[in-house]
This record gives C-alpha cells, sequence and structure tokens, in this order.
C-alpha cells in the first residue's frame, strides 16, 4: 500500500514540475504579430472622452521602446552585495520594426479632446537583488506592470486622462548585469524581463498574424540596455548611505525592444509530466 501511495505521489510531483518549470528551451519568438489599437477607438480615457483614429500595427517583428527608472538599492555594512533593491518606472512605445527588414513606423494611439494619446508601460514596485556577481535578479510576482495610454505625455498614469490596457505579471526568468550599484564600476547594464499577460481590455489586443487571439500562455518580453541617466548631478546618490547603511538611488535611462514568444499550451506539458511518471515508474519496476 506505502509503495502505490509514493507512486502516486511521485507521479503527481512530476506533472506539477513540469506545468510548473521555465520552459526557455521550448519557447519561440512570434513573428509577424500584430498589436490591435484600432480596437480602442470609442472607447473613454477619462475626462477626455472617445479615443479616435488610434490605428493597427501588423507584421511586428519587435516594438521598439525606451523611458527611465529609478532603483533603490538597500546598502548593509558598507555592501550591497547580496541586498535588495525596488525598481519603478516607465517604457514608452514608440514604434513598430517590422519583420524582414521594412522601414521602422511610428505607432499611433490616436486622439482624445483634441489632443495625442501616448502609449507606455508602467512598472512599479518591483523587487530583487544584487548578486554576489554583480547580476540582478527580480523577484517574480512582485510590483505592478500596466500598459497605459494618456493624454498629457508625463507618462504617469497617476495624472492626466489615463486608461490601462492591459495588466502583466513578472516572472522568471528576469534579470540583468550590475548597472553601477553602490560600490559598482559599471556605467551600463542589460536587462531581461520576463511578464505574463494577465488581461486585455479588448479582445485580440495582442494579436497573431492574421488578426486573431494569441495564447494567453504567451509571454512578453522586455529586453533593454539601461545607462546612467546624466540629467542628475549624483548618480547614483549615495549621500542616503551613512556609516556604511543605507539607501543607494540609482536613475537610468532605457531602451531596448517588446517581444511575444510562444510557450507549450499545459495539455502538452501535462502529457509530458505524465509520460516522465511512467518512465520514471517502469525502471523502477524493471529493477525490482
Amino acid at each position: 500500500m506505502k509503495a502505490n501511495i509514493f507512486k502516486k505521489c511521485l507521479a503527481a510531483t512530476v506533472i506539477t514540475a513540469a506545468v510548473a518549470a521555465p520552459l526557455p528551451a521550448s519557447a519561440g519568438v512570434v513573428d509577424a504579430w500584430q498589436l490591435t489599437l484600432s480596437a480602442l477607438n470609442g472607447l473613454n480615457i477619462g475626462g477626455a472622452g472617445a479615443i479616435s483614429g488610434a490605428t493597427d500595427a501588423a507584421n511586428i517583428d519587435h516594438l521598439v521602446i525606451n523611458g527611465k527608472s529609478t532603483i533603490n538599492q538597500t546598502v548593509v555594512g558598507g555592501s550591497a552585495l547580496g541586498q535588495s533593491f525596488t525598481d519603478s518606472g516607465y517604457l514608452q512605445f514608440l514604434a513598430n520594426s517590422r519583420e524582414s527588414g521594412g522601414a521602422v513606423v511610428n505607432l499611433n494611439f490616436g486622439t482624445a479632446g483634441g489632443n495625442a494619446l501616448f502609449g507606455y508601460l508602467q512598472f512599479t514596485g518591483l523587487t530583487g537583488v544584487l548578486n554576489a556577481n554583480g547580476s540582478i535578479t527580480f523577484n517574480p510576482g512582485s510590483g505592478t506592470v500596466g500598459f497605459y495610454v494618456e493624454d498629457d505625455g508625463d507618462l504617469k498614469s497617476s495624472t492626466g486622462n489615463v486608461l490601462q490596457v492591459a495588466s502583466y505579471k513578472l516572472i522568471a526568468p528576469s534579470g540583468g548585469s550590475n548597472l553601477d550599484f553602490f560600490g559598482g564600476t559599471a556605467a551600463n547594464s542589460t536587462v531581461d524581463v520576463t511578464l505574463q499577460l494577465l488581461s486585455e481590455i479588448v479582445p485580440n489586443l495582442f494579436a497573431n498574424a492574421g488578426g486573431g487571439a494569441m495564447s494567453m500562455m504567451n509571454l512578453h518580453l522586455i529586453n533593454v540596455d539601461s545607462l546612467l541617466d546624466p540629467n542628475f548631478k549624483n548618480n547614483p546618490d549615495n549621500t542616503g548611505v551613512i556609516g556604511g547603511n543605507g539607501t543607494s538611488v540609482i536613475h537610468v535611462q532605457n531602451a531596448g525592444q517588446y517581444n511575444v514568444t510562444t510557450v507549450p499550451e499545459p495539455g502538452s506539458l501535462a502529457l509530458l509530466g505524465i509520460g516522465l511518471a511512467g518512465f520514471g515508474f517502469m525502471r523502477r519496476r524493471k529493477s525490482a
């Protein structure tokens, strides 16, 4: 009886692991996808009224993005290594870099109340750790990430007339190299963030090449190069680190790409888990 219970638990554990484990090797970048911005037309954006004139972006290889963020790094005992940080900021959606080397086309989010609209990702309170080797790792599930459209151009969802069009969850793998944290020497960094799309305000905002739905299992990838922002006199600002303890503040500029990748459907992952469990059971029977 105990052996049977063990086998059932083993099978359940393998299936769960197969579904939950990240599968970067199985993922592939989606080609010629679409951002169906015209579906936003007619939606109200705060007191500015209805959106009009937004046009779709099609045949997308990747979206061109840039923006800024502020990092607050905890310093303990004169060292930031092994310590936590928080990261908040924005990335503006600028243009569509099309497949097959086509011309880059600016994105058109339309107008509302006579004002041009801007689209951007806003991320708040993402947390992570500065590893011993100088790389950074974000904590999955931390903070909030949203896709917003607004009319005042400050790229902050707390001001102006704003409409949230999508929400995301930060998942693994997400991290990068050291960007001159307290005691660091690097003037630039690369950061790769993996996001799970949680909701869209309209169906098929992110669509496949034919305009149809993309699986919600697809992962959205942010890849940026980060540089110290020269507009800040003290950057990093270590004035808050007193006696080797405190918070170092870093202001960065980010520029890069937004991609979408495919991942296996849950059903195929479950079948993979069942197959692995069965294989382990057969090996146990053979050795008995």
